[in-house]
């Protein structure tokens, strides 16, 4: 049961999508108290024995030729299927989470533990819903809502969802690697509603220990976790994602810092508010030109927005989908963190000059990749950059600055991130620990 969404705005991208290829081819109050809960699975009141079975996971295990760990279910199961989500290493084991599928309703998610070196695969909590018309159900799915965050040295954070009849609650709780004990720190937080939702982005800022959630129906929460929950921050207007589709589009931009967010609405502007919802200014969306699907990006200190925006050409479009824009653009707006214009800058004559943000030197000062592009082909959106240059454009004095070649903290070591990494891969019904 998935509800669909079409607006007029998903249709124009939509028809943009096909065009292409033929011519160029909840606000709840949380409680003040932490309150511990057991580690032992808990049970759901189901009718099905194949869903009860999936109530009490256990992991069968065996080393391959590469040293790599392999988990699987027992053959009892029968047919089912398995995603992970991104694994968090915290005292010398391998946490992450998992969403298992057996029949056309059942999905259970758990969190799983492996320490490394070691045969086992532990199953630290689960949860099993077996009714598709649940209205949690959706929520089930896995998306960003499954991520695991490390809080400090000993506990990790996550969402638990507990199914309770025909609908549940939604809990924020933590995981000590240590004792194994799971508390719930923001008890039944997500309100529940006749629609379906979910969890649409989840943002997590590590120096300050903030969680920030915006929810698919517009429910926005700021979880200040190294403080008391009086110092949340949940505005009490709904900021809704867009329903263009079943997945919807983007809607609402936080700034790195938590400290302001814009939402589109749909009204032609787009506003800028304070992490508590108070309004600020609203900008225009500039008419019969390209916006890219991101309305507004940040700079890291969260000082600087801006609007990547280009003339209404299909050579402009570098990909699309029916919620999803991206550009070689052509014009850059830049705002303050309270939405006042403060400068912008427009790429060299021409229909093939186009210019980005590349990234941030300081607070102040962008660097600017100025380019000419041209398709590769007719069968997609790639393009081929030409005549690079660079330069430093300070948006508050206005002054550019040309520049040799791209900062080297521009480059990432990509690869030696990725071996620093525990992985964790997929291989049909078993889970592979790829580091053992």
């Amino acid at each position: 049961m998935k509800a669909k969404h079409i607006t007029v705005q998903g249709c124009i991208l939509f028809g943009l999508l096909i065009s292409g290829c033929s011519n160029d081819s909840q606000i709840g109050t949380p409680t003040a108290t932490e309150k511990p809960i057991l580690t032992a699975q808990p049970a759901v009141a189901v009718t099905d024995p194949a869903a009860a079975k999936l109530t009490n996971l256990s992991f069968t295990t065996s080393r391959n030729a590469d040293g790599s760990l392999s988990a699987a279910l027992p053959d009892s199961f029968g047919h089912y299927s398995m995603s992970s989500s991104p694994p968090v290493e915290l005292q010398g084991a391998v946490y992450h989470m998992v969403n298992l599928y057996r029949g056309d309703d059942i999905v259970t998610n758990a969190l799983l533990s492996h320490r490394l070196g070691q045969d086992d695969v532990k199953v630290e909590w689960s949860e099993t819903i077996t009714d598709s018309n649940n209205r949690w159900y959706h929520s089930f799915h896995p998306g960003k809502e499954r991520q695991l965050l490390k809080l400090d040295e000993e506990r990790l954070v996550f969402l638990e969802p507990e199914i309770i009849g025909d609908g549940g609650s939604y809990h924020l709780s933590t995981l000590n690697a240590k004792s194994g004990e799971m508390t719930r720190m923001r008890e039944d937080f997500w309100p529940l509603t006749d629609d379906y939702d979910y969890i649409y982005q989840y943002q997590w800022n590590e120096e300050k220990q903030q969680l920030f959630m915006q929810s698919y129906l517009g429910n926005v929460w700021f979880f200040d976790l190294q403080g008391e929950d009086k110092q949340d921050r949940l505005p009490e207007n709904t900021f809704r994602v867009i329903p263009h589709s079943t997945t919807g589009a983007p809607s609402l931009f936080l700034s790195p810092n938590f400290e302001r967010f814009v939402h589109n609405d749909e009204s032609g502007e787009v506003t800028f508010f304070t992490a508590d919802g108070q309004p600020l200014k609203s900008v225009k969306l500039p008419e019969k030109r390209y916006v890219a699907s991101e309305l507004m990006k940040w700079n890291p200190a969260g000082t600087v927005a801006w609007m990547d925006t280009a003339p209404e050409q299909q050579h402009r479009i570098t990909d699309i989908d029916i919620d999803y824009l991206k550009l070689a653009p052509q014009q850059i707006y830049f705002y303050d963190r309270d939405g006042l214009p403060i400068a912008s800058l427009k790429a060299a004559a021409g229909d093939h000059s186009a210019i980005e943000v590349v990234q941030w030197l300081d607070s102040n000062v962008a660097l600017i990749k100025a380019y000419t592009y041209a398709r590769k082909n007719t069968t997609n959106y790639d393009i081929e950059e030409t005549n690079i240059s660079y330069y430093s454009y300070d948006v508050i004095h206005k002054v550019k600055k040309q520049v040799e070649a791209v900062p080297a903290a521009a480059v990432p070591d990509k690869e030696s991130a990725e071996k620093a990494e525990p992985r964790i891969s997929e291989d049909g019904r078993a889970l592979i620990y790829e580091q053992g």
